[in-house]
This record gives structure tokens, C-alpha cells and sequence, in this order.
């Protein structure tokens, strides 16, 4: 074989490797799993309200996400089940007395939800990315609202407490 050949043939090789890891690779999405709650102090919500204090616990298993939400505002606690699926099929869900209608899909590494909120005839859609950082510690939701006065972007970031 000659020099050519065999560099030709490593290649070759290589590109096999990386293709038969490909699946494996596209497969490994986070896991989003556990209690977090809100760091204020880190988070924007732009020009709506924060909330006095949020924690979800979700129970992630892809493609299933199912978030138990608890909401502290300034007129009371709201708790709320949310249910997702990631595979891009619509999921309706009703929450805080509003039904909300998303889909949701990956993006890289990126949950991406894609949602509208129908509160009593008012519409407000909305687009989340959901992300984790600090090797799992840390869930970052960088969320963009259409209002009909402009855009509201907000990053809302998650400690994991459990």
C-alpha cells in the first residue's frame, strides 16, 4: 500500500467512526430532571414583574417533560402541572387559569418551545429556549414575548436544588 493509499484508507476509517458515533451522539439530549428555583438576582425579566419566588420540579423522560410549578406573585401562590413533549407535536395544557398551546422540539443541545397562551380571548405567543450550564447546576430559559407594544426578552435562570 502506498503513502497516498494508506492516508486515504485512515480517513476513510475515521469518517466511518464519526458517522457510526453520530446517532449515538444526536441521542445524548440533558436531562432537565429535578427541583430548581428561581436566582432572581440572575434573571431579566425586561419589562414585566418578576415573580416573589418560583420552583419547578420536572420529571424528564425524553420525550416527556412534566413540570410542577409553583409561583409566588404578589397576589398569591399559584401551583400548576405542565406536561411537553419534544417532538414537535402540540401539547395543550391549562395553567393558572389560561390554556396555553406549545410544541416543543431540540435544537442541538437546546429544548425549543414554541408556545401561544389564550387568556380569555387575549393571545400571547411566545418562544423558550431552555438550556443547562455549569455541568447541570444551572438551567437557563431565555424566553422572548410578542406583545403587541414590542418584543419582551427575558432570561430566567434556574439553580438545581435537588
Amino acid at each position: 500500500m502506498t503513502m497516498p493509499t494508506l492516508a486515504v484508507s485512515k480517513l476513510i476509517l475515521l469518517l466511518v467512526a464519526l458517522a457510526a458515533s453520530a446517532p449515538a451522539q444526536k441521542a445524548a439530549k440533558p436531562s432537565f430532571s429535578g427541583a430548581w428555583d428561581l436566582v432572581l438576582a440572575k434573571s431579566d425579566f425586561g419589562k414585566i414583574a418578576p415573580p416573589k419566588k418560583c420552583r419547578y420540579v420536572v420529571e424528564h423522560k425524553e420525550p416527556i417533560l412534566k413540570l410542577f410549578t409553583n409561583l409566588v406573585l404578589a397576589e398569591g401562590e399559584y401551583n400548576a402541572e405542565i406536561t411537553y413533549r419534544s417532538t414537535g407535536a402540540e401539547d395543550t395544557n391549562e395553567s393558572y387559569g389560561v390554556v396555553t398551546r406549545s410544541r416543543s422540539r431540540w435544537e442541538n443541545n437546546q429544548l425549543v418551545t414554541d408556545s401561544e397562551v389564550d387568556a380569555k380571548g387575549s393571545k400571547v405567543a411566545y418562544t423558550e429556549r431552555w438550556s443547562l450550564a455549569d455541568g447541570g447546576k444551572t438551567w437557563i430559559n431565555e424566553r422572548v414575548v410578542k406583545l403587541s407594544g414590542g418584543d419582551v426578552k427575558q432570561k430566567l435562570v434556574f439553580a438545581r436544588v435537588k
